[in-house]
């Protein structure tokens, strides 16, 4: 990753995980999502291992380059590290954004889930 991906002008935003994906692989479903356009794909497994995470996630990652998609990790920080994913989102209860930035850098995306106004306002 040499320089930082800008946000996909975009009006969907595709999330996966092997819970959601009715027996598929997250890399199928990934595959699929490319496929019909998606240009953002969001890595959200609870499942796995770190192992089987860090694997899939450069599969997926491979595949998003290919499609010359947004590549986001959910909730881990080394992870995304890792793989050298475009960007990371965190939640509430996480590392604080100050510090994600401070571990990412400029070179990644950050962000940040919000459930109220206020939220959404210290997010900015």
């Amino acid at each position: 990753m040499t320089e930082r991906r800008r946000f996909p002008q975009t009006d969907l935003y595709g999330v996966t995980a092997s819970e959601y994906s009715l027996g598929r692989s997250n890399l199928e479903v990934v595959k699929q999502m490319l496929e019909a356009g998606i240009k953002l794909v969001q890595y959200r497994e609870k499942e796995f291992t770190m192992r089987q995470k860090y694997h899939e996630c450069l599969a997926i990652q491979k595949l998003c380059r290919e499609y010359d998609a947004c590549f986001i990790v959910n909730d881990d920080v080394h992870l995304a590290l890792a793989v050298e994913a475009d960007g990371v989102h965190v939640g509430q209860d996480d590392l604080p954004v100050v510090k994600v930035r401070e571990l990412v850098g400029e070179k990644m995306l950050v962000g940040l889930s919000t459930a109220t106004p206020q939220q959404a306002d210290q997010a900015v």
